[in-house]
């Protein structure tokens, strides 16, 4: 936490910096709630948030968006959006079991995110993070972008 905290001070330091909002993805290293506040805590700056991706804090970091939120909900400036489903033996299943489907379709907790996010005043983005150049097996997008819009329609009002 201590090295992205110099690292976003000194791009905060660029001319034109604060023109744009500085987020870092639930990803990689930042999967978990306590890691996210970690960083959140040490770089307390309105133009430095978080891209919650909901797949990854619920499929692979194991938690409730409630757990997610309570670490970086209000400094969540966009979302990433994507549904899995466990199934360790299907062909086209990851190596930790899971496989990607349609948003609403899955049994990742999605729609709870969203509430949440939307009930606590989130006027941002929802994203939809379509992965097929790395799984060429899902949707292609003529078909998936407008049934994610009929899926998160409702969801976001």
């Amino acid at each position: 936490a201590d090295i992205g905290r110099e690292t976003v001070e000194h791009i905060l330091k660029l001319d034109g910096a604060r023109e744009v909002r500085w987020v870092f993805e639930t990803h990689d290293e930042w999967i978990r709630a306590a890691d996210c506040a970690l960083l959140l805590d040490r770089i307390d700056d309105p133009a430095f948030g978080v891209l919650w991706d909901m797949g990854h804090t619920a499929r692979v970091g194991g938690e409730t968006p409630a757990e997610t939120y309570a670490a970086v909900g209000p400094r969540t400036f966009y979302t990433h959006v994507k549904d899995a489903i466990h199934d360790m033996n299907h062909p086209q299943a990851m190596g930790d079991g899971w496989r990607y489907v349609a948003p609403g379709t899955g049994q990742l907790p999605l729609a709870d995110a969203i509430a949440l996010l939307k009930d606590n005043g989130y006027d941002g983005w929802i994203m939809f993070e379509h992965e097929k150049r790395w799984h060429p097996e899902l949707e292609d997008p003529a078909i998936i972008f407008p049934q994610f819009v009929g899926w998160a329609r409702p969801l976001i009002g």
